[in-house]
């Protein structure tokens, strides 16, 4: 037998009455928006589970206590990517490819884009790139990255110096078409590229 979860009335015998006004529609009605809802509210639960889609209290009650990690003055964008950082901080194992690993996690990104390499003095690394863009988008400093950086390294590794590639291009006289991630931004800086920074 085939069950009409959409449309519970249809499932009686065509003896019973199954006009939209009679008792019959208006109980299963009402049992059908019941499990609707219950439907709905275990769905937003199950959503809150994922990192991805938690904001507010959740993020702090949740996933900042099952990390010990406080929000701080940080908004969500940027709890979120700290409280990524802090759990590959008990998985990394101090690897080159494990802590690209880890920061693709940490910021969203391939991990073809993050670009590590071992500096000639010992216990140094350089960072050759790393995805300006997501880091400007939600708002933190270069600082910010290096610092969540330095917490995934083993204990005495420090960063070297840090190159980022920036986005900005100069045209060509000749060119009529305008980049919206290369060329200036407008007031609000909603579009525009951005120069990258060289810091040793």
């Amino acid at each position: 037998m085939n069950v009409n979860y959409d449309e519970p009335i249809k499932n009686l015998p065509d003896a019973y009455d199954k006009n939209t006004d009679s008792n019959n529609y208006k109980l299963l009605r009402i049992n059908k928006n019941t499990t609707d809802i219950i439907e709905q509210t275990s769905k937003k639960i199950f959503d809150t589970l994922n990192l991805n889609n938690a904001g507010g209290r959740v993020l702090d009650d949740v996933w900042g206590g099952r990390v010990n990690l406080k929000r701080g003055k940080l908004n969500d964008e940027q709890y979120v990517i700290r409280l990524r950082t802090k759990m590959m901080q008990d998985t990394a194992n101090g690897s080159f490819p494990d802590l690209v690993e880890a920061l693709a996690y940490a910021l969203q990104c391939e991990k073809s884009s993050i670009h590590l390499v071992e500096s000639d003095t010992p216990n140094k690394i350089i960072i050759k790139d790393i995805p300006l863009g997501i880091v400007f988008e939600v708002g933190f400093t270069i600082d910010d990255v290096v610092s969540m950086i330095e917490s995934m390294l083993p204990v005495g590794v420090k960063i070297e110096r840090q190159h980022f590639t920036g986005t900005f291009e100069y045209g060509e006289i000749t060119d009529t078409e305008y980049t919206e991630t290369a060329g200036y931004a407008d007031l609000d800086g909603a579009i525009g590229g951005y120069y990258g920074l060289l810091d040793e």
